[in-house]
């Protein structure tokens, strides 16, 4: 097993032999404040955040992952509504927050 040291020192080496290349890319103001907000979110470069958006995809929550999550909630807050209504309506705001995502 290797230790913490060796893998940070094998990754900085595999990180000086990657080749990078600049790359400029036209954003009107209003894209930009989207991208640099998104970056900011997951605490990376706004440059870095491009590339892995670009490479991994957008941010991984899709339409259909949503409906799935919504769901699940409604079940959840129509289990809880005779017991609690005021905690199955919370349920129910913080579902409907996922679609603001």
């Amino acid at each position: 097993m290797k230790t913490r040291k060796q893998k940070q020192e094998e990754l900085a080496k595999k990180r000086a032999e990657e080749v990078k290349e600049t790359k400029s890319i036209r954003l009107n103001h209003h894209d930009l404040a989207i991208v640099e907000k998104k970056a900011a979110a997951k605490g990376m470069k706004t440059s870095t955040y491009i590339a892995y958006a670009a490479v991994q995809g957008c941010d991984g929550v899709t339409p259909a992952i949503k409906v799935s999550v919504q769901n699940i909630i409604n079940h959840a807050a129509d289990a809880l509504e005779h017991f609690t209504p005021e905690e199955a309506q919370k349920i129910r705001m913080k579902g409907n927050a996922i679609w603001d995502l």
